[in-house]
């Protein structure tokens, strides 16, 4: 499948830190500017009863299927790193070019959006995380989220340097 014109990688600092508000809010903005935008989520993890997923939130906010955001064999109901999760529910391992190969955009895509999972050096897959993705999909822009706290300095430091 065909690059995006643009491609904005979202990663932040830790878990919870804003990354799906941001990559939603960015989704919506463009949208509302006639910019034909898609979002990604490579894999997400999550407990069954928190509320909508990151991928229903993205879909949401770019008006994609959910299952085009986030394939559901990327779905792991399991509050933990995407490969700890799929360890714990006996599913196959994650490989970080599997993921950066299904992170596929339609043609036509102006802008695209990938969010990742926890902080940049979070595992994502058995054999990689953020930055090992950022290395293969290669983006125009990269998008550090980070909450405000004590600490958030040093977390913004160490991410960044990591990127």
């Amino acid at each position: 499948m065909p690059r995006p014109e643009r491609l904005v990688l979202v990663a932040g600092t830790g878990t919870e830190v804003g990354k799906t508000w941001v990559a939603a809010r960015l989704a919506e903005a463009l949208r509302a500017r006639g910019t034909r935008v898609a979002a990604r989520k490579p894999a997400q993890s999550f407990a069954p009863d928190e509320g909508p997923t990151d991928a229903e939130v993205l879909a949401a906010a770019t008006g994609e299927a959910v299952d085009t955001v986030c394939p559901r064999h990327r779905w792991y109901q399991v509050p933990m790193a995407p490969p700890m999760a799929a360890d714990a529910l006996g599913r196959p391992p994650l490989r970080i070019r599997e993921l950066a190969a299904e992170t596929a955009f339609p043609e036509g895509v102006e802008v695209g959006i990938v969010e990742t999972v926890g902080g940049v050096r979070s595992p994502l897959a058995h054999d990689g995380d953020t930055v090992d993705l950022l290395a293969l999909l290669k983006p125009d822009v990269s998008v550090l989220v980070a909450d405000a706290g004590l600490g958030t300095i040093n977390a913004v430091l160490l991410s960044f340097a990591a990127l």
